[in-house]
């Protein structure tokens, strides 16, 4: 992910007072924590997920399957070119 830490954190922070997501202390490493969605965080992200199908099937009408593989070989060469420079 191309975010700063002060930005993560104050991201993650926010999630954690809505109540969706937990940190938990790492039995394998004590300077690490882990990141679990709660019941809240899931019902979101199942809503969200739902919400992005009907999006992506809105958006994606009448465009064949052959033209998206087309479209996102060149986003895909793009982005390979600009972590070039």
């Amino acid at each position: 992910m191309t975010i700063e830490n002060p930005t993560l954190v104050r991201l993650l922070d926010s999630l954690e007072e809505q109540g969706l997501i937990e940190r938990r202390h790492s039995e394998r490493d004590r300077r690490a924590r882990l990141l679990y969605l709660t019941n809240a965080g899931e019902r979101f992200m199942s809503d969200l997920n739902e919400r992005a199908n009907v999006l992506q099937e809105e958006m994606l009408k009448g465009i064949e399957n052959t033209d998206l593989e087309v479209a996102l070989r060149v986003f895909e060469q793009v982005m390979e070119n600009a972590t070039r420079r």
